[in-house]
C-alpha cells in the first residue's frame, strides 16, 4: 500500500518486505542512529552493509553501518587501515567476491566530486586505498555493478556540472584485484550511445550480459528515463574486432582473395564460440558496383572472408559485425584490386582516323596506342613482358625480311605508345604482336610516301667505267638517273617540274655542242626514273654536263665524258644518221640478246658434260667441305660470292651485279647474307640456300635489264621519229 509508505517520513526507519506480498507495511523496524540518503547497501552472510550518504542537507558522513538480519540489530562498525574513504554521498558501494567491498567516487560537500577507489576487507574491516591511473572522470550518482572480477561504472553527474547537471553516458570497467598494481581501468564502448544520466540501474542478466536501465536527467528539467540497453560480453563488438590477412588491402582480378576477422567483445577479449552476424561489402570507387564477400567461421572463433573480384579498381571495403562497423581505423578501408595478366585476345590498338599512317612520309614518326587488357577487360600493365614487333608485308600477304623496330613507351596504366620512324617509302601492312599474337586493330595498312628529293642524293644507276661513255657510230648513249630523298627513296615529280638539266660541251673548248652534232633528251620512265639520252652525229670527245636543281653530278670530281670514235662516211647527213641511230641499236640489241641467250644455254649444257668442269666442281665441293663452320662464317661477303661463282650458282656478270648491290647496301642481297651468317649452321646446305637466293636476285636484275633495253629502244624510236617530223 503505497499510501501507507508515504506516511512513513522518518529517514531512520527500515521497512521489511516479504515477496510476493509487498502491498503492506508488514513491519517497521528501528534504523541507525542517524538518517541516511544517497547511500548504497548490499547483503553478505545475513548482514546488510551501508556506507556514507547524507544525514541532512549537504551533510555527508563516512560511517559504516551493518544490520544483523537475524536479530535486526544495527551496529556502527569500526574500521582499520592506513587511511579510509572521506565522507561522501552518491557514491558506489558494492560487494566483490565473498569478502571484499568496493567504494567508487561520489560527492563530498557541495562541490567536490570524486573518482577514487577503495577496497574494504569484510573479514578484517580494513580499508585499502588504490591509485589506479587512467580512470573515469570524477562523478556522483553513477550506475555500478560487480560483474565477475570487474566493476562496471556507467554515467553519473560530472565534476563540470553544478549541483545538478553534467550527466555522463560513458561505461568504464575496472579489473579488480587484491594486488593494486594489477588493477586497471578500461573504457567500454556501447552500441546505440544511450543518453547521459544519473542514478541508472546496472543489473546482471546472465554470466556474460547485463542490462542498463532507467535513470534521471536534470537539465534543462528533471526527466525520468525508462529505456534499457543490453550489453553482451559473449558476442563480438564491431569496433573492437581486428582484420588481418594477405589480401586485406590488395588482390588480383579473377583470383580468390582472403582475409580474416578476429572477433573481440566489448572488452577487447577474444571469443571462443562464433555466433555473430558478419557481412563484408566491396564497392568499386569508379563504377559503384558492389559485391559481397563469403564469410565462414572456424574454431576457436575466427571468421574467414573469401572474395573473387572481377573489376580492377580501388574498392571500398566495409566490414560489419552484429550491425556494427569494424573499428574506425580499419573499416571502411580501401583495397586495391589489381588487373590480371594481360591477354592478346583482349588487347587492341587505338588511333584516330582509318589508319595511323594518314599523310605520313618517309622520316615521319608513326605512333599508335596499344591498350593491354586482361581476360576480364581490365587495363593491365605487362611491364618488361611487353613485346611488340612491326612487320612489313607485301600486298600479296607475304612478309618481307625487314622489320620495323618500334619504341615502346609504357604509360604505366595499361597503355603503351608504340612509335617508329619509317624511312623506307613503300606500302606496308604493319602487324603488332603482343606475346606472339596479333591484337585487335592489327594489321593495318600504311602507305609511306617519299619526301622531297635531295639533289645530292641522286643515284646514277649505270655509271660508266672510268667516267667515259664510249659509243659506236649512230649509237645512243644513256645515263639512268633516279631522284631520291634523303633516305634513298625514289622521288617522282610532275612532268613540268623535272629538275634535271643536261647538255654536252666540247671537252677542249667547253662550248656547248650544236644540235647538228649532238641531241640530248631527258626522258621520264614509267618507274619514276629518268633516262638522259645523248645522240651524237659527229666524231669527238665531249663533256656530259648533268645537274639536279643546280647540283652537278660528277665522276670523281669531273664531268662524265662521251667518246665517239668514228662516224660512217655514208651517214654524215643528220637525217640519215638519226635513222641509223634508231634502227641500228634495235637490230644490234635484238641480235645480241638472241646470240647471248643461245650461248648461255649452250654453256650451261656443255659445262655439265665437260669432264674438266666436273673436276673443277668436285674440287670446289672439297674446298667447301674442308671449311669449318667458323671459317665459313668468317668469310667476307665478296669471297662468299666468289665461292658461289666457282660452284656455278652465279656467272661472272651476276657476281659483279651482286657485289654492286652489296656496296649499295641493297637489302635484297644483305638480308640473305645476314641470315646466312647468323644461322646456327653456316654449312654447305645453308651455302646452297644462299646460292639459290643470289640466283633469284641475279635473274630479276637481268630480267629488269632486258625490259629496260626493250623500253629504251621503243622510246628511242618514238623520240627519233618525233624529231624527224619536227
Amino acid at each position: 500500500n503505497v499510501s501507507r509508505f508515504s506516511k512513513c517520513t522518518s529517514l531512520k526507519k527500515l521497512f521489511k518486505f516479504s515477496p510476493p506480498n509487498v502491498t503492506a507495511c508488514l513491519e517497521r523496524l528501528a534504523g541507525p542512529s542517524l538518517p541516511i540518503a544517497y547511500h548504497m547497501s548490499f547483503v553478505r552472510n545475513s548482514k546488510l552493509y551501508s556506507f556514507g550518504g547524507l544525514s541532512s542537507y549537504w551533510n555527508d558522513h563516512d560511517q559504516l553501518w551493518t544490520l544483523n538480519l537475524n536479530n535486526m540489530t544495527w551496529k556502527q562498525e569500526s574500521t582499520s587501515g592506513a587511511s579510509k574513504p572521506s565522507q561522501r554521498f552518491g557514491h558506489a558501494f558494492v560487494r566483490w567476491s565473498d569478502n571484499y567491498a568496493v567504494v567508487f567516487g561520489g560527492q563530498q560537500g557541495q562541490n567536490t566530486r570524486l573518482s577514487d577507489i577503495w577496497l574494504l576487507n569484510l573479514d578484517t574491516m580494513a580499508w585499502t586505498a588504490t591509485n589506479v591511473p587512467n580512470g573515469p572522470p570524477n562523478r556522483r550518482s553513477p550506475g555500478a555493478l560487480v560483474f565477475g572480477n570487474r566493476l562496471l561504472i556507467f554515467g553519473g553527474l560530472s565534476a563540470q556540472g553544478v549541483a545538478f547537471g553534467g550527466e555522463l553516458n560513458d561505461l568504464w570497467v575496472l579489473e579488480l584485484s587484491t594486488t593494486v598494481s594489477q588493477m586497471s581501468w578500461k573504457q567500454l564502448p556501447i552500441s546505440g550511445s544511450p543518453a547521459g544520466r544519473a542514478s541508472p540501474a546496472l543489473v546482471a542478466i546472465s554470466k556474460s550480459s547485463f542490462l542498463l536501465f532507467g535513470g534521471i536527467t536534470h537539465v534543462p528539467e528533471y526527466t525520468y528515463l525508462s529505456d534499457a540497453t543490453s550489453i553482451d560480453l559473449d558476442i563480438a563488438f564491431g569496433p573492437k574486432c581486428l582484420l588481418s590477412g594477405p589480401n586485406l588491402k590488395s588482390a588480383v582480378a579473377g583470383q580468390r582473395g582472403i582475409f580474416s576477422i578476429q572477433p573481440k567483445n566489448a572488452l577487447g577479449e577474444s571469443l571462443i564460440n562464433c555466433k555473430d552476424d558478419v557481412s563484408v561489402e566491396f564497392m568499386s570507387k569508379t563504377s559503384q558496383v558492389r559485391f559481397q564477400g563469403i564469410v565462414s567461421a572456424r574454431t576457436p572463433c575466427m571468421y574467414d572472408v573469401q572474395f573473387t573480384p572481377l573489376t580492377a579498381d580501388i574498392h571500398v571495403v566495409t566490414v560489419r559485425v552484429n550491425g556494427q562497423i569494424v573499428g574506425a581505423a580499419q573499416s571502411p578501408f580501401e583495397a586495391d584490386i589489381l588487373p590480371n595478366s594481360p591477354a592478346a585476345a583482349q588487347s587492341s590498338l587505338q588511333f584516330s582516323g582509318s589508319s595511323p599512317c594518314d599523310g605520313i612520309v618517309a622520316g615521319d614518326q608513326l605512333a599508335v596506342t596499344m591498350v593491354t587488357r586482361d581476360k576480364f577487360n581490365n587495363q593491365a600493365m605487362s611491364g618488361a613482358n611487353a613485346h611488340v614487333v612491326m612487320v612489313r608485308k607485301l600486298a600479296n600477304g607475304t612478309s618481307t625480311e625487314d622489320e620495323i623496330a618500334p619504341y615502346l613507351e609504357d604509360s604505366l596504366d595499361g597503355t603503351y605508345v608504340i612509335s617508329a620512324t619509317v624511312t623506307r617509302a613503300a606500302n606496308y601492312s604493319l602487324e603488332v604482336e603482343f606475346f606472339g599474337q596479333e591484337i585487335s586493330g592489327s594489321p593495318f595498312w600504311c602507305n609511306v610516301s617519299s619526301t622531297s628529293y635531295e639533289p645530292s642524293n641522286t643515284l646514277l644507276y649505270n655509271p660508266p667505267d672510268s667516267g667515259t661513255l664510249t659509243v659506236d657510230p649512230g649509237q645512243a648513249a644513256t645515263l639512268l638517273l633516279g631522284l631520291r630523298d634523303r633516305f634513298g627513296n625514289n622521288v617522282t615529280v610532275d612532268d613540268d617540274e623535272t629538275p634535271i638539266s643536261a647538255f654536252a660541251s666540247d671537252s677542249s673548248s667547253q662550248g656547248a655542242i650544236s644540235g647538228d652534232s649532238l641531241i640530248v633528251r631527258v626522258l621520264r620512265r614509267d618507274d619514276g626514273l629518268y633516262s638522259v639520252v645523248f645522240f651524237p652525229f659527229a666524231q669527238g670527245q665531249w663533256n656530259l654536263n648533268l645537274s639536279i636543281s643546280g647540283h652537278q653530278i660528277l665522276y670523281q670530281g669531273a664531268p662524265f665524258m662521251l667518246q665517239v670514235d668514228t662516224v660512217f662516211e655514208g651517214y654524215k647527213n643528220v637525217d640519215v644518221s638519226l635513222r641509223m641511230a634508231v634502227s641500228a641499236p634495235i637490230a644490234a640489241i635484238a641480235a645480241g640478246l638472241f646470240v647471248a641467250f643461245i650461248l648461255h644455254c649452250f654453256s650451261d649444257v656443255a659445262g655439265a658434260e665437260n669432264d674438266s668442269d666436273r673436276t673443277a666442281m668436285a674440287n670446289v665441293a672439297q674446298e667447301v667441305q674442308a671449311l669449318s663452320r667458323s671459317a665459313l662464317q668468317g668469310l667476307p661477303p665478296h669471297e662468299v660470292l666468289a665461292l658461289l661463282c666457282r660452284l656455278r650458282y652465279l656467272n661472272g656478270r651476276q657476281q659483279a651485279d651482286m657485289i654492286k648491290l652489296l656496296e649499295k647496301g641493297d637489302v635484297r642481297v644483305w638480308a640473305p647474307f645476314d641470315r646466312f651468317f647468323k644461322s646456327k649452321k653456316p654449312n654447305k646446305f645453308n651455302l646452297a640456300r644462299l646460292g639459290g637466293e643470289m640466283q633469284s636476285v641475279a635473274f630479276s636484275i637481268e630480267e629488269a635489264r632486258r625490259a629496260e633495253a626493250d623500253s629504251q629502244t621503243e622510246r628511242s624510236i618514238a623520240n627519233s621519229e618525233h624529231e624527224l617530223q619536227g
